[in-house]
């Protein structure tokens, strides 16, 4: 039984956005139609009242939420990142640099977030520039390293 780990964390980074101009046999010059990137997954801590030590999180040490996907052409959106979700016990204290909390049994918390999507081109259309051939730039991943340990009150 594992009552005490270290894991190093990251979320996912953001999709591109991108650079696309619609055409078709009617609209020769149809306009930018990029969509935009879709987010980064986010990396949330949750308990878990049927889990009673921290060894199913032994086996890997490393731990990465889902990218965000690209943006496509006719506007179409990329597909957000799946979340993280650590399961740990009742009783798990989260340690890091700068934080040290007792994971609450009511809510999940929320550890890191993800990165921001790309803006498409057809973002930054306006009435001077109708053909903007640039793309917003998409966020990037973020990285923790944490220490989980579970503490009980000694009962007299």
């Amino acid at each position: 039984m594992i009552h005490k780990i270290r894991l190093k964390v990251s979320s996912g980074k953001g999709g591109r956005g991108c650079l696309s101009f619609a055409s078709s046999r009617r609209k020769v010059r149809g306009g930018p139609d990029g969509g935009d990137g879709g987010r980064g997954g986010d990396v949330w801590i949750e308990v878990n009242n049927q889990k009673s030590s921290l060894s199913h999180l032994n086996k890997n040490k490393i731990y990465k939420a889902e990218d965000g996907r690209p943006g496509k052409s006719r506007r179409q959106t990329g597909r957000k990142g799946k979340n993280l979700i650590i399961e740990v016990p009742p009783h798990t204290w989260l340690k890091t640099k700068n934080l040290e909390i007792l994971i609450g049994e009511d809510a999940p918390y929320l550890l890191i977030k993800g990165g921001r999507g790309g803006r498409g081109n057809n973002y930054f259309k306006n009435s001077i520039n109708q053909a903007p051939n640039k793309v917003g730039v998409f966020g990037k991943s973020q990285s923790l390293e944490i220490d989980l340990q579970i503490k009980k009150k000694n009962t007299i």
